[in-house]
């Protein structure tokens, strides 16, 4: 890849000497617990607000939020593009070579603002279509608003470098900060425009801070790339995008789907409460794919995987039996009054944790990191056509309900975890 125009002296281009696989184990854990750390601020922090939003906005106006979230998460699936995987690949393979690095941080953040553009503008024109939409118009662009900011929050750069410490602190900083205002001001449903706003500071206290670091620190610049190395960027992160839009497809696709069809807002409101506790537990794993994923790229290291699933397999199994028996409390205490049918749901989702989990350690972490994304981008994409037959099925037949949505979300993640384990054991003697 050819580097970006900018001089360098020769002392800054340093020689890529391989660490050890004690190093990389050291640089592994290190950076898993930052990433941990930021998963903390971008997850658990709305955790915390959680009780209180489902609260004080009641069920028609944390409706529109649960909504808008599923639309924003499809605009973001589309902006990222895989490229936290490409770029972050890149970005490991090349760390030493400063010109290299720049060149893909510069190719990737333009490429993410032309997508995140062309999918805000895409959503845009389905308000005038969706009546959750059009009745909670400001919050609506706000959460536009929150999505196109997030395009500047370039975590693929911190990944592959597996630096993510003043990252990770300063973020904390910002989601502190917003998540004690929600508490200042949302008061009730007319607030709800307060949700998306604080978000918006938050991810722009984050955005500057980041990109100072970035700046001062490891001496990036930002130039512009030249058209052919956008398109070239997107190409080489295309397959790692399909697996992700797939499985969006089971992810925020139900959520968008209840809207469409115009269902009671308690519905979306009760889905929406089951499904982000479990999209919130579930993402906490992600720092663990993330920390894995250029760890293997360098070393390859099998062993690690093994004992990760180990180690979390059993503790995962457990916290679910539990969950599922003492589910109908956790939701009154998390959520309060008014959210009873999402315990049945709830109860139906967890089961999607335990397979989950798997599915994505033997996914990009293993196959990605040997060159096999397509075996990933394959089983996503059965899994979602196994999906979007299910459901449409269900509405064929007439029996489609926020419950039999949520049985159609488990066996579809079962159906994922088979397929990879299937490749797994195709490909063993490649992964040795």
């Amino acid at each position: 890849m050819k580097g970006c125009p900018v001089t360098m002296n020769n002392n800054e281009k340093n020689v890529n000497i391989p660490d050890s696989i004690g190093e990389g184990r050291k640089r592994f854990i290190g950076n898993s617990f930052m990433l941990y750390l930021m998963t903390f601020a971008r997850y658990v922090f709305p955790l915390i607000t959680f009780p209180y939003i489902t609260r004080v906005l009641e069920v028609d106006a944390y409706a529109a939020i649960t909504y808008m979230t599923a639309v924003i998460t499809y605009i973001r699936v589309f902006f990222t593009f895989g490229f936290d995987y490409s770029s972050t690949r890149e970005i490991a393979k090349n760390r030493h070579d400063k010109n290299i690095v720049q060149h893909i941080f510069c190719a990737t953040i333009q490429s993410r603002i032309y997508l995140a553009l062309f999918g805000i503008g895409v959503f845009a024109c389905c308000i005038p279509f969706v009546q959750i939409m059009r009745d909670n118009l400001a919050v609506t662009l706000l959460y536009f608003g929150c999505v196109f900011l997030e395009v500047f929050l370039p975590d693929f750069f911190f990944k592959g470098m597996e630096k993510m410490r003043a990252i990770t602190f300063r973020y904390i900083i910002s989601k502190g900060i917003s998540t004690a205002l929600t508490f200042v001001f949302v008061k009730g449903p007319e607030d709800a425009f307060w949700v998306p706003l604080l978000y918006i500071i938050g991810t722009f206290v984050a955005v500057v801070t980041v990109w100072s670091d970035i700046f001062f620190r490891y001496k990036i610049r930002f130039v512009f790339v030249k058209l052919k190395d956008i398109f070239k960027t997107i190409r080489s992160s295309v397959v790692f995008f399909v697996s992700s839009a797939a499985g969006t497809i089971f992810g925020a696709t139900n959520t968008f789907i209840l809207g469409v069809l115009n269902m009671p807002n308690a519905d979306i409101a009760n889905w929406g409460v089951a499904f982000n506790l479990i999209n919130m537990a579930n993402m906490l794993f992600t720092p663990i794919y993330n920390s894995i994923y250029p760890h293997m790229v360098v070393k390859k290291d099998m062993k690690l995987i093994k004992t990760v699933l180990a180690v979390m397999m059993p503790l995962i199994i457990s916290v679910a039996i539990l969950v599922i028996i003492f589910a109908e409390p956790f939701i009154g205490i998390i959520s309060g009054e008014g959210y009873g049918g999402a315990v049945p749901i709830f109860r139906i989702l967890v089961l999607v944790l335990v397979t989950a989990f798997p599915a994505n350690l033997i996914g990009f972490p293993v196959f990605g990191a040997i060159g096999k994304e397509k075996y990933v981008t394959f089983s996503t994409l059965i899994s979602a056509a196994f999906h979007v037959v299910s459901l449409s099925l269900l509405f064929v037949t007439g029996i489609f309900s926020v419950y039999t949505m949520a049985i159609a979300r488990v066996c579809t993640e079962v159906v994922m975890l088979a397929c990879r384990i299937i490749y797994l054991v195709k490909n063993k003697n490649e992964l040795r």
